[in-house]
């Protein structure tokens, strides 16, 4: 990967199926972006407008697992 030459920017990675690269590649052109990352940003920014991102789930997870814990430690 190259270095990250913009400040104040992180470089995040993602594991991607050959057919989510298409896509990916599909909609940067779509929309008119310059670069992937740009098209990434656009589409977290929008899934979190959208709530589509659970601003509680990491609350509900959290709540899941001490649940799971309680009832493996009763099994045990």
């Amino acid at each position: 990967m190259p270095a990250i030459t913009v400040p104040g920017t992180r470089r995040v990675e993602m594991t991607l199926s050959p057919d989510g690269i298409r896509r990916l590649k599909a909609l940067q052109k779509m929309l008119g972006f310059a670069k992937r990352s740009e098209v990434m940003e656009a589409l977290l920014f929008k899934a979190a407008v959208e709530q589509k991102i659970d601003p509680d789930l990491s609350a509900r997870l959290e709540q899941k697992i001490d649940y799971l814990i309680e009832r493996i430690d009763l099994v045990t």
